[in-house]
């Protein structure tokens, strides 16, 4: 009776921490203003932004349930006319436990023939997806100026996607060492039945 009792017990709680549902993501902005009276727009939304603007693309294999979200920032000048638009894209696979990103694209936008973009790196770990863009101002033929951009993506294992880690997230190590205490019970309750 009693190993039947520890079983169900064990089995529900493992079934809790592997059946719960994705949860979507709604667009959303942040605002950052400057004291010049310019501004920085950062938006996140479902999906992929096709504006014809060259992509960069690295892919990798994978299946299962997948999430996209793509990340923007845009900055407007103090007379409120956009200077560039930065995008990162990324997709990643839910798993059990933990969310792997499997792709991602990058691409930026000038509207102000002041600038250009000098550099892109991007990389993809675990759950999160990194991009900089390097962003120069040039008058006069002279860079004057250079802005560092950094987009990041995280998801954790519901699908749920922000630009930080959420505090929320699972932690594999807390799990392991909680299934490794759990099984040392269960080795004592046993021996001792």
């Amino acid at each position: 009776m009693k190993r039947g009792t520890a079983f169900l017990l064990v089995l529900c709680l493992l079934c809790g921490l592997c059946c719960l549902p994705a949860a979507a993501d709604d667009a959303f902005n942040t605002v950052q203003y400057f004291e010049d009276g310019s501004r920085l727009v950062t938006t996140i939304f479902p999906g992929c932004v096709d504006d014809d603007v060259g992509w960069h693309n690295e892919s990798a294999e994978g299946g299962g349930n997948r999430v996209t979200r793509s990340m923007t920032r845009i900055y407007y000048d103090a007379d409120n006319h956009a200077d560039w638009k930065v995008v990162l894209t990324a997709t990643f696979r839910l798993g059990l436990l933990r969310a792997v990103c499997v792709d991602y694209e990058t691409k930026y936008k000038i509207y102000d023939h002041a600038w250009y973009c000098a550099d892109t790196r991007a990389e993809m770990r675990a759950n999160t997806c990194k991009a900089d863009f390097t962003l120069c101002l040039t008058a006069a033929g002279t860079v004057v100026h250079t802005t560092n951009v950094t987009l990041q993506l995280v998801c954790d294992r519901k699908g749920n996607v922000a630009a930080e880690p959420q505090k929320n997230a699972l932690d594999l190590g807390v799990l392991r060492r909680w299934l490794l205490s759990l099984r040392q019970f269960f080795a004592r309750f046993f021996a001792a039945a």
